[in-house]
C-alpha cells in the first residue's frame, strides 16, 4: 500500500534536486554572460534581482530593469520598471518577458555622447518572446498593448520635441535569417501596428496634419547588417552601407481609411548616406487622398480633376481604382517617373 507513496515521493525528491541543479546552472550561466558581457561594454542592471519557479519553471525578476551598450563614448539603452523572466525548467532555450512600463529608450545619434534621442512610453503590461539559438542568436519576438509616449532630441542639455505616438497594438519580430560571414549577416525584420497615431515633424503628406493609420505591416530583410551592433545608430548605417547593404522590401502595406498602399522592392545608401532604390507600390482609392488634399487647401479642384484623369489612365480603367506604378529614389532624390517629387533626408552622415 506505502510502496506508490514512497515511488511518489521519490520521484518528486528527484525532480526537486534535479529543479534545483537546473536554476543554480542558469543563475551561473546568467551570471558568466552578464562578466563577458559587460567587459565587451554590454551592461543590465536591476535594483533588485529574485530568482524562483520552483517546481516547473525558472524566473526572475528584475526591478528597474535598464540594458546598455557603451562603445567609445556613444551608447543605446533601454528599460523597464520591472521584467519578469519565465522559462520552463525542461525548455530553457525559450524564455518569456513580462514588461511592465515605463519604457525608455536612449539611442545616440552621433559619437557626441550628449546627442541623444530618447523615447519614454506607458503600455500596458506586455510580453516578449527570446528563442536562444545555435551561437546564442535569439529569434526575438515582442507585443506591446496600447503604447503611448513621446520622442525627444536632447542635445547638450537642451531638448526638443520630436514628436507624440499611440498606438493600439505593436508586433515586432527579429531573427537572424541567414549568416554571411563573421560580423555580417541578414536579418529578417517583420512589423504590425493598429491604430498608430504620430504627431510631430513628419506630416500627412495629404493634408499636413497628424499622420493616422488603421494599419501598418512590414516585412523585410536588412541584408548584411553589421552584427553584433554598434552602441551608435549612425556607426551602425555607415557600416552597413560599406557593408553594400541592402533593405529588402517583402511587404509594405499602409492602411488610412478606405484608401490602402502596398510596396515592395528595395533601397541601399550611399557612403555619404543618400538612399538609392526602387519600389513598386499600388495605391487602391487613391481619388480619396487627392479629395483631402482638396479639403485641406493643398490641390486645387481643377488640378484634382486633371490628377484623377491621369491616374486613371494609369490603373486601365480598373474598377477598384487601383493605380500600380514604379518609385525610384537616386541620389537621396524620390521620382515617379521622370518627376521628381521630394529630397529625402540623408541616411546617416558620413564621417
Amino acid at each position: 500500500m506505502l510502496l506508490p507513496l514512497f515511488t511518489v515521493l521519490l520521484l518528486w525528491s528527484a525532480w526537486s534536486g534535479a529543479w534545483y541543479v537546473i536554476s543554480l546552472t542558469a543563475q551561473d550561466r546568467f551570471a558568466e554572460w552578464r562578466e563577458k558581457s559587460a567587459a565587451k561594454g554590454l551592461t543590465l542592471t536591476c535594483t533588485e534581482e529574485d530568482w524562483g519557479g520552483y517546481p516547473f519553471r525558472i524566473e526572475v525578476t528584475c526591478e528597474s530593469f535598464r540594458l546598455q551598450k557603451e562603445n567609445k563614448g556613444s551608447k543605446i539603452g533601454f528599460g523597464f520598471q520591472q521584467v519578469h523572466a519565465v522559462a520552463q525548467a525542461y525548455n530553457p532555450w525559450h524564455i518569456i518577458f513580462k514588461l511592465t512600463a515605463p519604457l525608455t529608450v536612449d539611442l545616440a545619434r552621433g559619437n557626441d555622447p550628449t546627442a541623444i534621442a530618447q523615447i519614454e512610453a506607458e503600455h500596458e503590461p506586455s510580453l516578449a518572446s527570446v528563442v536562444l539559438k545555435e551561437r546564442r542568436n535569439p529569434d526575438i519576438s515582442v507585443l506591446f498593448e496600447k503604447i503611448s509616449g513621446k520622442i525627444s532630441d536632447k542635445t547638450g542639455g537642451t531638448e526638443f520635441s520630436l514628436g507624440e505616438f499611440q498606438i493600439e497594438k505593436l508586433n515586432l519580430h527579429g531573427r537572424i535569417e541567414r549568416e554571411i560571414e563573421a560580423g555580417k549577416a541578414d536579418y529578417a525584420l517583420a512589423a504590425t501596428a493598429d491604430a498608430l497615431h504620430y504627431d510631430g515633424p513628419l506630416r500627412d503628406p495629404a493634408d499636413g496634419g497628424p499622420i493616422k493609420l488603421d494599419a501598418l505591416t512590414f516585412s523585410g530583410i536588412a541584408e548584411r547588417l553589421p552584427l553584433p551592433l554598434a552602441a551608435n545608430l549612425q556607426q551602425t548605417l555607415r557600416a552597413w552601407a560599406a557593408n553594400e547593404g541592402r533593405l529588402k522590401i517583402n511587404q509594405l502595406e499602409l492602411k488610412q481609411a478606405t484608401i490602402t498602399a502596398r510596396s515592395n522592392g528595395f533601397v541601399t545608401a550611399s557612403q555619404e548616406g543618400k538612399l538609392n532604390g526602387k519600389v513598386k507600390t499600388a495605391v487602391l482609392n487613391l481619388d480619396k487622398a487627392i479629395d483631402k488634399m482638396v479639403s485641406a487647401g493643398k490641390l486645387s479642384e481643377n488640378d484634382a480633376r486633371i490628377s484623377k484623369g491621369l491616374f486613371k489612365m494609369l490603373s486601365g480603367n480598373n474598377p477598384n481604382g487601383e493605380v500600380i506604378t514604379d518609385f525610384r529614389i537616386k541620389n537621396g532624390k524620390l521620382y515617379f517617373g521622370p518627376f521628381r517629387l521630394l529630397k529625402l533626408a540623408p541616411l546617416f552622415q558620413p564621417d
